[in-house]
């Protein structure tokens, strides 16, 4: 539990120590490159932890925010077309992610969106 101990820490500071920290120089260019690789790299075990979630509650809730930002619906060229590019673009970042996290999750998604686009197809001829 290091980072509560780092949280009541920092909840513990005066506004001046606070204020002070936060405009300290952050350090080289290197010290800000290696915590944005930290960060990535938890970020995906974070996702890697909870698309395998035992429960599948994880892959679902995912699930529902790519459905929600239209990943398998097709490009309409009409007035609300950027928005749809960068729901587009969004949620192809997010199964990035998924594939960097958790290959076997990304391989499992993939088919989902396979079959479903498949139904949709064969109930439209």
């Amino acid at each position: 539990m290091q980072t509560d101990r780092e949280l009541q820490a920092l909840c513990e500071l005066s506004e001046s120590e606070l204020s002070r920290m936060l405009t300290e120089e952050y350090g080289s260019g290197q010290a800000r490159d290696a915590d944005a690789e930290t960060r990535i790299i938890s970020y995906l075990q974070d996702l890697r932890d909870v698309l395998r979630m035992g429960s599948g509650a994880g892959v679902r809730v995912l699930r529902m925010w790519l459905d929600e930002a239209c990943v398998n619906n097709r490009l309409a060229r009409d007035e609300t077309m950027r928005e749809r590019v960068a729901l587009l673009e969004y949620s192809r970042d997010r199964m990035a992610d998924i594939a960097l996290a958790d290959p076997v999750s990304h391989v499992r998604l993939q088919l989902q969106f396979s079959q479903e686009w498949a139904g949709t197809k064969a109930n439209e001829m």
